[in-house]
């Protein structure tokens, strides 16, 4: 049986490229010039479903991305630098296509056009690929989930690699324009870490009813930005109920009761408001690997998530490598799930995690070995921080950063508000 062919228009990709090659050329409409660069930010090449038209728009892009003309004299020379001027049928077909259209005034049309045609090829391929998986294999569902997000998303194919020069060039222009990192809510934190970066993975760990989900809760609010908590400990009732305490004041335990004063009901109803403009998601029904990555990507569709927190890490359930036997290795695997996630969406993601007796039998500050199953958890970590309380004051904690792949190790001193279940930080200091 003959493969249908993919959805395509071939008269819209000659338009599209016909309005570049004569819309760059003098024109001083402010309009149309946003309009010209518009459809380069919108197109990649592979969004072209003709190979010339991808190589005669990749010698347009290249032109753009270094502040040179294009034109018809350009455009045919960065061909012929790139040794593709004959695959695309010469200097004659590159003005044919200019003579396709007798203004650029519609590209943003055409262009829309081509983004559209090879979204929709995206999820042909999808398909077939998705029809090749084995049913019988335990990833099944959520290798198919991926395909067809990747597809859905955008996530386009072919290579993925830039230059060492352009990787240097995207770093310092981060610095440049005051980075793309996100703000923990704790400058002295920020001073040590850089502040949450895409594509990294966060271990926040301490020991049980210690602050940990306290603190997720207030740094993934203090952000300000897009960000989910998928928790597997508490409920979003109780989630609920902890912010309501950090915005009124009110412990948790007075709002539960119901027993408040007038000015406290006030309090409480203020929050309310308050949390309406919140910008964080809560998911409390995810409880495997599988579960908590296809939360993350709906998050990332739906909402465009920058920051998603986990809690917690051994709570957790990786049936895969639980048949190894070996929780280790299941925490492990875990641990390496979610910083492929990370990667994957683009966003930082902020697991919790137990530490062991041992610090606390010992009267010290926690260390790395004191991770519960730490080797894997410590190996994908880019940032570990420890919360520790100090035994003769409660109320006095500190942010440990005990493991930081791109910084220094110190620690910030923190006070402890049980009542409001908030963090306030106090200073940074050097770990001994």
């Amino acid at each position: 049986m003959t493969e249908p062919i993919p959805p395509h228009s071939l008269e819209q990709e000659q338009c599209t490229l016909g309005s570049l090659l004569i819309g760059f050329q003098g024109e001083d409409d402010p309009k149309l010039a946003g309009e010209l660069l518009d459809a380069v930010e919108l197109l990649a090449p592979t969004d072209f479903y003709r190979s010339d038209h991808r190589l005669v728009y990749t010698a347009i892009r290249n032109l753009h991305a270094g502040g040179k003309p294009i034109d018809l004299v350009t455009v045919p020379e960065e061909l012929r630098r790139l040794g593709k001027l004959g695959d695309v049928g010469g200097i004659e077909y590159v003005a044919e296509l200019a003579e396709c259209v007798p203004s650029a005034w519609s590209i943003g049309h055409y262009a829309a056009t081509v983004h559209k045609r090879a979204k929709v090829r995206a999820l042909w391929e999808a398909c077939a690929a998705i029809r090749k998986l084995d049913e019988g294999d335990e990833d099944y569902f959520e290798e198919a989930e991926r395909l067809f997000t990747g597809a859905i998303s955008g996530v386009r194919k072919g290579d993925k690699s830039v230059s060492v020069c352009e990787a240097a060039e995207a770093a310092l222009q981060e610095v440049q324009t005051g980075g793309s990192g996100v703000s923990t809510g704790f400058d002295g934190l920020d001073e040590i870490t850089g502040k949450m970066r895409p594509g990294q993975l966060w271990i926040v760990a301490a020991r049980p009813k210690k602050g940990k989900s306290a603190w997720v809760a207030q740094v993934v609010e203090q952000t300000q930005v897009d960000a989910g908590i998928i928790s597997v400990e508490m409920t979003r009732a109780e989630l609920g109920l902890r912010f309501l305490a950090g915005h009124s004041g009110i412990n948790t335990l007075q709002i539960q009761s119901g027993r408040m004063t007038e000015d406290q009901r006030t309090a409480v109803d203020f929050a309310v408001e308050t949390l309406r403009g919140s910008k964080v998601r809560i998911d409390d029904k995810s409880g495997t690997l599988v579960e908590i990555r296809s939360a993350a990507r709906e998050l990332k569709r739906r909402h465009g998530i920058k920051l998603l927190a986990v809690d917690y890490l051994q709570l957790v359930e990786c049936p895969k490598a639980a048949k190894r036997d070996n929780r280790a290795a299941e925490v492990g695997a875990i641990s390496r799930g979610l910083k492929k996630l990370a990667g994957e969406l683009n966003i930082t993601v902020i697991a919790l995690s137990q530490l062991n007796r041992d610090s606390e039998r010992e009267n010290r500050r926690p260390r790395l070995s004191d991770l519960r199953e730490s080797g894997a958890i410590e190996q994908d970590a880019n940032v570990v921080i420890f919360l520790h309380f100090d035994q003769n004051d409660p109320s006095k904690a500190e942010a440990i950063v005990a493991a930081n792949r791109h910084g220094p190790c110190s620690h910030v001193e923190m006070n402890w508000d049980r009542h409001r279940l908030r963090f306030e930080s106090v200073k940074k200091g050097n770990v001994a």
